[in-house]
């Protein structure tokens, strides 16, 4: 079987671990097994897409140009409570840049989802991002959000309601 190695996830627990564990009771793992292990270990250690994490000197600067605020509702947080979001969502082919990042709480970053920043300032009625180069300076609460999101729904469930309730001719 050969001598125990130190470095390979057993097949059965690479999902659950995302690090090698250091033991000398780990037998050899061989062929595809090792490969997946491998693949594993060196997956687990780079953020998902290719991205690239953003700094902690990259974040100082959007907390330090946003006076500390969230971009959508104003809210006041520190540092370690925000999110950074892109302005144009990676999914959409936006760029990683630090001008396509802005700093979210987490209920706008979760609400904002992979919209863009524009179809969200549109959705929700805020002024668009040419004309507020800030932080809104008064905070907006999270009930405007809600109140909005709701009125959206009740639109779209009327408009099904109203195209399934056609007359068959």
């Amino acid at each position: 079987m050969g001598r125990p190695r130190k470095d390979v996830h057993i097949a059965t627990d690479w999902p659950e671990r995302r690090k090698p564990v250091q033991t000398e009771d780990r037998p050899r793992l061989i062929g595809s097994r090792a490969r997946k292990a491998a693949i594993y270990c060196r997956s687990a250690q780079r953020p998902r897409r290719g991205r690239i994490m953003t700094s902690r000197e990259e974040k100082q600067y959007l907390y330090q140009k946003q006076q500390g605020r969230c971009n959508y509702c104003g809210y006041k947080l520190a540092i370690h409570y925000f999110h950074v979001d892109h302005k144009i969502s990676t999914d959409r082919d936006g760029p990683d840049r630090l001008s396509n990042k802005q700093l979210l709480c987490g209920p706008c970053n979760s609400r904002k989802g992979s919209l863009t920043d524009g179809e969200f300032r549109r959705k929700y009625r805020l002024p668009g991002s040419r004309i507020s180069k800030s932080p809104p300076s008064r905070r907006i609460p999270q009930e405007y959000f809600e109140k909005i999101a709701k009125e959206i729904a009740g639109k779209k469930a009327a408009r099904r309601k109203r195209d399934t309730d056609w007359p068959l001719l």
